[in-house]
């Protein structure tokens, strides 16, 4: 196994670490009850804090995909009998950016659940329901 393979090991473990550290120390925010969402502020804590976990989560899928990037370029230069190689380390890659893809829709699902309660919230504040 080539030195540069070996770097890129050590590159992915410690980012999938790094995620997996910010995984199991962040999550959404848990739901309140319908009733406390109608302050503004409470609201928006919650919301905040679920945009900035949904943007951090993505932060870390583009860097994974640019490591991918970066990875299969390298590998599309090296002899074909190291294939296999570059092929397990990409693998892991594939495995970390699925579960990132599944946080992420969490998230926005989440995101999208607070915008449409803003706008239940906001019609009973004028009354339309």
């Amino acid at each position: 196994m080539s030195d540069t393979l070996t770097q890129y090991k050590e590159i992915v473990n410690a980012y999938i670490k790094e995620v997996e550290e910010f995984i199991e120390t962040h999550d959404l925010v848990t739901l309140r009850p319908f009733d406390e969402y109608r302050d503004k502020q409470v609201w928006g804590y919650d919301y905040s804090k679920d945009q900035i976990y949904y943007e951090q989560v993505s932060m870390f899928r583009a860097n994974l995909f640019g490591i991918e990037a970066f990875i299969n370029k390298d590998k599309a230069e090296t002899p074909q009998r190291l294939h296999q190689n570059y092929d397990l380390l990409l693998k892991q890659i594939t495995s970390e950016l699925r579960r990132l893809e599944t946080l992420l829709f969490r998230a926005k699902q989440r995101i999208d659940f607070y915008q449409s309660l803003a706008h239940v919230v906001s019609n009973f504040s004028y009354g339309e329901y």
